[in-house]
Formats: structure tokens, sequence, C-alpha cells
């Protein structure tokens, strides 16, 4: 019997129980839930098994859209996302770091 890929295990639990966001559950209970059948799994390895899952999270815990509504709003956020951090990422590559050694300032 071929074991079911953690990716497929977590994905299987929120579509089952966590739907939409008012039903989000803390990542800490997600790995404890899992660790039943998977002693060894981290926190580390639990992040990366939903990596590339339609998972999103909030400071209420994580979730899968509910409705195609709430779908919507979750890619129309992470597009906002995408576009702010290319524009943090533009000013970084344009900041020109001064040369001036930090230690030669005085403190305020």
């Amino acid at each position: 019997m071929t074991p079911v890929p953690l990716p497929e295990i977590i994905l299987s639990k929120l579509e089952r129980e966590h739907r939409g966001k008012d039903f989000a559950i803390h990542i800490e209970e997600l790995l404890d839930a899992l660790k039943s059948d998977n002693p060894q799994l981290t926190n580390r390895k639990l992040r990366e098994g939903y990596e590339n899952l339609p998972v999103h999270g909030t400071n209420e815990g994580l979730f899968v859209p509910g409705s195609l509504r709430e779908k919507q709003e979750l890619i129309e956020l992470c597009e906002k996302k995408i576009r702010a951090y290319a524009r943090k990422r533009r000013a970084l590559k344009n900041y020109t770091v001064k040369e001036e050694p930090m230690q030669m300032r005085l403190p305020l």
C-alpha cells in the first residue's frame, strides 16, 4: 500500500473540516491532528506540505476557500501583495547603500 502524500492529507482535512475563514484551524492544532498518523511531522514539514495548495492563512488560522466569492477575494488579496512586494523590491534595488562606516556616527 502506497502512503498518501502529505499535501493530499492536508487538503483532504481542510476541505472536510476547514472550508471558509470562519472555520480556520490554527497551525498548531492542525499539526497535532496530523501527528497522530505521522509522529515525526514538524511545523516546517507541514508548511512545506501546504505551500502549493489553495490554503490561506489569517490570524485565525488556516483554511481553504469556502465559496467562489471567498476564493476570488483571496486571489485579489494575493495580487495586491504581489504588487506591494514588487514595489518594495524595486525600491530596494534602486536604493544606494551609503559607503561611510556606521561606527563613525555619533549616538543621538
